[in-house]
């Protein structure tokens, strides 16, 4: 049975968030096709607030650069497939057809300099927009900049986005705390929304020419952030420069957007005047037939991954990819970031995004942390912590308020419980290292407890693929999620707002 809402034929599930669902629609008569996106009018005076605040801003932005907003009811009833009706909020939006940056970065690498150079005019073309209206966005990162059919960036997902009164600080800490500028946290005096938005944006084009971030997090105990807020630029670059080449001009710009005094940070006019951005870029055409190019590596790595994910379910191994989420990284949290020796090289970044992530959104700075994996007699007696380095490994993980001996027994008997698992368990620290067979080689992971240092209440259970398929790891960390749920603490929030 055909459904509608209002003119537009409801199609697929495009995606869903904490407390929405976003379903593709087509016009009955002009075939054009929206996103349409539902929530609940049911909802705390909070979310609507966040909801009310994040249509205001969008209707106050038309650019070619935002994701435009056609049409807003605040009270519609949506025909649900067994027939009943749900009273909802709807917003029709643009249609974003080509994906997320960070799909190209994830699957395809990073840009090369003229390439990165034209999406960087894109994105601060957008957000530069947005503020001369008093929008600012506060949650830019890869993942919320789409592409559209002609493959032109977007700026999207403006659900923390707020109007900006003259003169006035911003209280919310809110984000994705890889991207948040460091003035965003612990501040009584607020913050200008503006200049975060720019250190933002400075994350996003280093990512975009190297693939990874700059630094794991805005905090003084992380090596790379703190040579950045000592001014100690030279030994940033010389750590980072082992892995990617950035030309001393964009080492220039990078250095002034993630300048840690927001005071202090480069504006949108005068990145705009800077040498790096009055540099070459690509024509539409050219930029058409690269990013197509790459769209067809993405979109195969992706029917790879449905496909495996297809057949864990078959085998009981998979289910709901809402559960979890997969990041890489490589570093030495236990080097002294007042050093002034090269830490290891630093490659960190997300993998694969996940909705809806039970341990919540880990796509800024490679993750909280990690095991080093090993089962060695050299082992013996160290101590390890959630902080512990990360060696080329692949990890995921959930909080949980169980006691940790009651997880780890729960752990043990779920991976004992895999068909064809070999396993071995460390009981003195709570480490249990098991191997599979899935007819592609093996999959060797070790799963561990850990205690939170902040919170001696919360405990964490973290998965590190040792080898083997990374979506084979992936698939098999969501049936152990299922397993885990009556223990997991899940978060509906993609990030959490913390107010004065």
């Amino acid at each position: 049975m055909t459904r509608k809402l209002g003119p537009y034929i409801i199609g697929a599930t495009l995606g869903k968030g904490g407390f929405s669902k976003v379903k593709l629609g087509t016009h009955e008569e002009t075939g054009e096709r929206v996103a349409l996106k539902l929530l609940p009018v049911e909802m705390d005076s909070s979310t609507r607030k966040q909801v009310t605040q994040e249509i205001t801003a969008m209707s106050k932005v038309k650019h070619p650069n935002v994701i435009m907003l056609h049409h807003v009811d605040w009270d519609v009833e949506y025909p649900r497939t067994n027939g009943k009706t749900r009273t909802v909020i709807l917003t029709v939006l643009e249609l974003a057809t080509g994906g997320e940056l960070f799909d190209f970065l994830s699957f395809t690498g990073s840009f090369e300099e003229a390439l990165a150079r034209t999406y960087f005019h894109q994105l601060i073309s957008g957000i530069g927009f947005c503020h001369e209206q008093g929008i600012v966005h506060r949650d830019l990162k890869p993942e919320n900049l789409l592409m559209d059919g002609d493959f032109t960036m977007k700026l999207a997902d403006f659900g923390f986005a707020a109007i900006k009164e003259e003169g006035k600080n911003m209280k919310t800490e809110c984000g994705t705390p890889g991207y948040m500028g460091p003035e965003m946290s612990n501040n009584p005096k607020g913050y200008d929304a503006v200049a975060s938005d720019i250190w933002a944006c400075g994350v996003i084009i280093f990512i975009m020419l190297s693939g990874f971030p700059p630094f794991q997090k805005t905090d003084s105990s992380d090596w790379w952030f703190d040579k950045l807020s000592r001014g100690k630029h030279t030994l940033f670059w010389k750590a980072h420069m082992r892995t990617v080449y950035f030309s001393p001009t964009v080492q220039d710009l990078i250095n002034k957007m993630l300048e840690p005094n927001a005071k202090k940070r480069i504006s949108i006019a005068d990145i705009k005047k800077h040498e790096w951005f009055n540099g070459p870029i690509i024509p539409p055409t050219t930029l058409q037939k690269e990013i197509a190019h790459r769209k067809q590596v993405v979109d195969n790595e992706k029917m790879k991954e449905r496909m495996a994910k297809a057949k864990a379910v078959e085998h009981n191994q998979g289910a709901n990819l809402g559960q979890g989420q997969t990041v890489r990284a490589v570093g030495d949290e236990s080097l002294d970031p007042q050093s002034d020796d090269l830490p290891p090289t630093m490659e960190c970044y997300t993998s694969a995004k996940l909705q809806d992530s039970p341990m919540g959104d880990l796509s800024g700075g490679g993750g909280l942390g990690g095991l080093d994996g090993g089962f060695g007699e050299e082992e013996e007696g160290k101590a390890e912590t959630i902080e512990s380095s990360l060696k080329d490994s692949v990890f995921s993980r959930f909080a949980s308020s169980a006691p940790a001996p009651e997880l780890f027994y729960h752990l043990k008997s779920v991976m004992k419980s895999i068909d064809g698992a070999s396993i071995t368990t460390k009981d003195e620290c709570l480490k249990v290292k098991t191997t599979v067979d899935f007819g592609q080689g093996n999959l060797t992971i070790v799963g561990q407890i850990f205690v939170d240092d902040k919170d001696s209440d919360i405990n964490h259970v973290v998965f590190q693929r040792l080898s083997g398929n990374g979506v084979i790891f992936r698939g098999l960390y969501l049936a152990i999620c299922e397993k885990f749920d009556d223990f997991i603490i899940k978060t509906e929030k993609k990030a959490e707002e913390k107010k004065e």
